[in-house]
């Protein structure tokens, strides 16, 4: 996989309640016996998605549950989760949307690390 949370942004709807809009970008790969990506499935097929600056990014089709997690301050100041989810995902890019009773700080793609992500720096996005 390579995943990343490109995008995340929090508006306060009510005195406790707060609206997160979240960006995913998934890509699922298979790596080659020298470590090349390929992202062509057993039947030949891929996703394609060309963006605005004309870059191509492909993945092996998508129909997966990915965890998503937002984190939130504890009374003595540490991480907590507020919220953490599995969404579907079938596209390479996606945009999902919560709302929760405490003020986020981040919001986690696969928090416990449990894909395979060659880049897992980029799965946090602080608020």
């Amino acid at each position: 996989y390579d995943n990343s949370v490109f995008n995340a942004e929090v508006s306060t709807i009510s005195n406790n309640q707060y609206k997160i809009d979240v960006n995913l970008k998934i890509r699922k790969y298979h790596a080659d016996k020298s470590g090349h990506s390929r992202f062509l499935n057993d039947q030949n097929k891929t996703l394609i998605h060309t963006d605005d600056a004309g870059e191509t990014v492909n993945s092996l089709p998508l129909n997966d549950y990915i965890t998503l997690a937002i984190l939130g301050r504890g009374k003595n100041g540490e991480e907590k989760i507020l919220l953490k989810t599995k969404v579907l995902v079938s596209d390479i890019y996606s945009n999902h949307r919560f709302v929760i009773d405490e003020e986020p700080i981040s919001v986690v793609i696969d928090p416990m690390s449990l894909l395979l992500d060659r880049n897992s720096d980029d799965n946090r996005f602080d608020l």
